[in-house]
């Protein structure tokens, strides 16, 4: 059975009984062109003016025209697609914007990519800038990695983009993404989907004032650094207990681990691994105590009793997801 020709989304098949017509069902869901090095006719919808299309929207990419593009923390995809062929001399700035007050990981994830290439992009780019003013540009032959999660700073290749990757890196302020090609090739384009994912609304600083009720924290991964400041009393003095309900962080070698850390004036301790080991609800020792990166074991309460603030910070040296810990703060004034 051999396809002799085709048109209209129909295939004439040569069959040992004659010429047959047999309908092919295409799914145009999403769409991704096929790579070419040719200059292709620009569609009849795009706007002469328009490269890039948010969410089926068009943006104007001439005289460095800026759109902005508000995020939600809702888990919405925004869609950044280049007309196909994009256009000569395109100049396209974007702001990805936050909600005001809010902070999270921003994801980056390209379905498909065909710009013309240069090892150290002279000609057509895409660049993401990020809230620090670093900028990272994708401007090489696209590459089939293995599927996953990367952080947008440990990207292994400087300009390739890995189709199977999703890029991801922390966000407070705008971001900027930027395309700009020459007048010379233009090629398929390529299509970008974003999506930002929100920290909870805490405050990056907690006080705990010190009376003569005790204070129950939770204490989270995605709060933050936890700060708690002593009072300034010459009559009472505060001590703050720990207890560890769960604790799993990844722990390899060198600097790869995920790692709990407390410090109050010139002393620290850092807790990482996994708690297999439960101590006696009796027990209580320093903080300062604890084996250093070793997780910590469960059912034993630790504690502070000197002056001075106490951070805890919580720290991921990897890419790698799966870890989790809880624990209760309990701060309580002592006389």
């Amino acid at each position: 059975m051999t396809v002799e020709e085709e048109f209209n989304g129909v295939c004439i098949i040569k069959t040992a009984s004659g010429v047959g017509s047999v309908a092919v069902e295409i799914d145009l869901s999403t769409p991704i062109p096929q790579l070419t090095t040719k200059t292709l006719k620009t569609r009849e919808t795009s706007p002469k003016t328009a490269t890039l299309f948010v969410n089926n929207k068009p943006v104007s990419c001439d005289n460095r025209t800026t759109q902005k593009v508000e995020l939600d923390c809702n888990g919405k995809s925004y869609n950044i697609i280049s007309s196909n062929p994009y256009l000569p001399n395109s100049d396209c700035l974007i702001h990805l914007i936050p909600p005001q007050g809010r902070k999270g990981t921003i994801y980056f994830k390209f379905k498909y990519f065909d710009i013309e290439r240069h090892y150290a992009c002279k000609f057509d780019y895409v660049e993401i800038i990020d809230d620090r003013g670093q900028s990272f540009k994708f401007c090489e032959d696209p590459i089939v990695g293995n599927k996953g999660n990367i952080s947008l700073r440990m990207k292994p290749y400087s300009h390739e983009v890995d189709i199977n990757k999703t890029y991801f890196i922390s966000m407070k302020n705008s971001f900027k993404l930027i395309f700009k090609s020459d007048r010379y090739t233009q090629k398929t384009g390529f299509h970008l989907t974003t999506t930002l994912s929100c920290l909870p609304k805490t405050l990056p600083v907690r006080q705990v004032l010190c009376n003569w009720d005790n204070h129950d924290i939770n204490i989270h991964c995605d709060m933050g650094d936890l700060r708690i400041i002593s009072p300034i009393s010459k009559t009472k003095n505060m001590e703050v207990e720990f207890e560890f309900l769960s604790f799993n962080l990844q722990r390899n070698t060198g600097m790869s681990y995920h790692v709990l850390t407390f410090s109050q004036n010139f002393r620290y301790i850092k807790y990482s691994g996994k708690a297999n080991k439960v101590g006696s609800e009796t027990n209580r020792i320093s903080i300062f105590e604890g084996q250093y990166l070793k997780p910590p074991k469960l059912g034993t309460t630790y504690y502070i009793n000197e002056t001075g603030d106490l951070n805890i910070n919580y720290f991921e040296g990897t890419d790698m997801g799966g870890s989790s810990f809880e624990m209760i703060a309990r701060a309580k004034c002592i006389s």
